[in-house]
């Protein structure tokens, strides 16, 4: 049986396209059996693609269509969540240290009573008033949170907070800062160590419950080069791969991402399909089509 073809492009475009995005572009764009195919190179931007084809087969295996698709969705978001929130706990550190004084990792954990629902206002609560403190005493804290799911189930946060030696953080749960359970801090000895073990901890397709619907799996200062690691981390792999670390390409509807500084062009190499394996079974296949 061959394989069933998954994304379908939208016939209209849902991006404002920017400075380099001219209506040209999307008018020279042709449209094929409800999938967009790129239409003749538009004029000042260079499409960098070379011809290489590869399958990748992927764990995400299930009876049932609806959860391999899940499975997958899930996946990629603690994948994308680890690469993030390890590159911006890197670029914080590297950034304490040029900028000199004596500083240390405190690890704060933030659990649920189990009669208090989750709510996003709960953590961004938490990290609003932290910063409020800090900010008093004239700090400007830097912080990366993830979203664990214990073994019941239920929801809980780490956060890692970056602070002077002279500063001293009062428990979450005693300062009113976090009301819906209790919190515990200790000094980090390892801080990016202590965010690879929890960065992906209870939310692999093992865990017991389901991420909250509408829940983010985690959060980032945005403090001077940090901001550029965090942006550079939230590109795909193959992109991060293809482009110099300065550059930062933006993502345009039916054309692919463009580089502002080069004017390149770069699509992604991968599609990928969902076929029937011989049990039965429903496999998702990445299908390398391209490399940079």
């Amino acid at each position: 049986m061959s394989p069933m073809l998954l994304r379908r492009v939208p016939a209209g475009c849902s991006r404002a396209a920017g400075p380099l995005m001219a209506s040209s572009i999307v008018a020279n764009t042709q449209r094929t059996g409800g999938r967009a195919q790129p239409g003749p190179r538009p004029h000042g931007l260079v499409v960098k693609v070379t011809s290489n084809t590869r399958t990748h087969r992927h764990g995400t295996n299930d009876w049932n269509r609806a959860d391999c698709y899940r499975g997958l969705n899930r996946q990629r978001r603690v994948r994308r969540m680890r690469r993030i929130v390890v590159r911006s706990a890197e670029a914080a550190r590297q950034g304490i240290e040029s900028g000199g004084g004596r500083h240390y990792a405190a690890f704060v954990t933030l659990t649920y009573r189990p009669d208090v629902l989750w709510s996003p206002r709960h953590v961004s609560e938490f990290i609003r008033r932290t910063r409020q403190w800090c900010a008093r005493r004239g700090v400007v804290v830097r912080y990366q949170w993830v979203l664990e799911l214990t073994q019941r189930g239920a929801p809980h946060y780490h956060v890692l907070l970056w602070l002077p030696k002279r500063v001293q953080l009062p428990k979450p749960d005693k300062a009113g800062w976090w009301v819906a359970g209790l919190s515990r801090i200790e000094r980090a000895r390892s801080p990016v160590g202590y965010l690879v073990k929890y960065a992906s901890k209870g939310l692999d397709d093992s865990a017991a419950g389901e991420i909250p619907k509408g829940a983010r799996l985690f959060g980032c200062s945005n403090a001077g080069d940090e901001n550029h690691q965090v942006r550079r981390a939230r590109l795909p792999v193959w992109l991060e791969r293809c482009t110099e670390e300065t550059q930062l390409p933006r993502r345009i509807a039916f054309v692919g991402f463009v580089c502002s500084q080069t004017g390149e062009i770069f699509r992604s190499p991968y599609k990928f399909d969902v076929c029937r394996a011989s049990d039965g079974r429903y496999v998702i296949c990445f299908l390398e089509e391209v490399r940079c």
